[in-house]
């Protein structure tokens, strides 16, 4: 996108205030290398190894964290209350988000102790043995995106995030 996309619109202290509005204290933010860490706050942890596939940090993190885990991108800049509290919905069983058949495996619950297959090559071969979680089409909370162009159709919501949570940061 060629910007950082854990930057942009304050998007991680963004999601880290809407899990805090819903009750989810507890927040840990994957930084990727270690001299990264001082551009978030909160619970930070930097990549065991670089270039490490994200099917294999996600493996190292339930090892690090020993419970459930709920995985959001640093670039979900759509998503608001109503889509945590959707994906809490499925917090007990865990689960991952389908549209349209496909899955979003950024946008997940790994419940503590689940075990994904061990000769995982990827996120979504991973994740693709949790209980899946439907959401229609037309629901733009669990979007990412990967260039400023995938931005256009939903930027005047993103700015409007972006606002209110700069207002209630400054309240």
């Amino acid at each position: 996108m060629g910007e950082d996309k854990a930057r942009m619109f304050d998007n991680v202290a963004r999601l880290q205030m809407v899990f805090s509005s819903i009750g989810i204290e507890q927040t840990v933010v994957l930084c990727g290398v270690e001299s990264r860490a001082n551009l978030f706050s909160g619970t930070i942890l930097s990549d065991p190894e670089e270039d490490m596939g994200l099917h294999m940090l996600v493996q190292w993190l339930q090892q690090s964290i020993q419970d459930d885990i709920f995985c959001v991108p640093c670039d979900a800049y759509t998503l608001t209350q109503d889509g945590v509290q959707l994906m809490l919905g499925h917090a007990k069983a865990g689960g991952v988000i389908v549209q349209e058949n496909k899955i979003h495996p950024t946008f997940c619950i790994i419940p503590k102790g689940w075990q994904g297959p061990k000769n995982a090559t990827s996120l979504t071969s991973l994740l693709k043995d949790l209980p899946h979680i439907e959401v229609d089409a037309k629901n733009d909370e669990f979007l990412n995106f990967n260039s400023r162009k995938d931005l256009g159709p939903y930027l005047a919501k993103i700015n409007r995030l972006h606002q209110e949570f700069l207002h209630l940061q400054s309240s």
